[in-house]
């Protein structure tokens, strides 16, 4: 299990590698519900000793959809070949709720983190409180097993795992299993850049 502050800093890079589950619907259509306008702006996020850097803008795009960069900064890392010191991917998304519950839904839009030419869509839980943005993932344990188990629709592509379930199903699957246990444990929360002066 990765530790909290480890899931912040690797999500980006989790998401183009295909480490978490992916879905081939969401959990509402773009405009179905209004955009969480509390997403809007810049967050941060700087690991204690200031060797890794997580930065997200969220801005409203034109359809429907915010349009998300993520940015993982690893400065240490300059002369690292294999594993180079900037992360950068870019989505759409657009938030869902379902009780008190918020998610959003996630597409990568570069053609280079797609898989066999399709796009690939992810669902992560948020939470905004007094300190800032938190994030979770799906956990990729509970969901598998309930493909093999087949509680829920799904198809594996060599160790990843892909829900092709209906929305309905997948919600239902969620409000039984229960969000907490289908997300992970929530990241460390990431502050809001305000500009100077402000």
């Amino acid at each position: 299990m990765l530790k909290k502050a480890r899931i912040l800093v690797v999500f980006a890079a989790f998401l183009a590698a295909a480490c978490v589950p992916e879905t081939e619907t969401f959990l509402s259509d773009p405009g179905a519900q209004p955009l969480d306008a509390r997403l809007v702006g810049t967050w941060y996020w700087l690991d204690r000793d200031g060797r890794e850097v997580s930065i997200i803008t969220v801005r409203r795009g034109r359809d429907k959809r915010f349009d998300v960069i993520w940015v993982v900064m690893k400065p240490d890392r300059s002369r690292v070949v294999d594993n180079p010191p900037v992360h950068f991917v870019r989505y759409k998304g657009h938030t869902t709720r379902l009780g008190k519950a918020t998610f959003i839904n996630l597409t990568l839009i570069d053609r280079k983190d797609w898989k066999d030419g399709t796009p690939r869509n992810f669902i992560m839980r948020y939470r905004i409180g007094k300190r800032g943005l938190r994030i979770a993932l799906m956990k990729d344990d509970v969901f598998k097993k309930a493909v093999k188990e087949r509680r829920l629709a799904g198809v594996f592509r060599k160790n990843d795992v892909v829900i092709t379930a209906k929305r309905e199903a997948l919600i239902a699957f969620l409000r039984k299993t229960g969000f907490d246990k289908s997300f992970g444990k929530p990241s460390e929360p990431m502050r809001r850049l305000r500009p100077t002066g402000s």
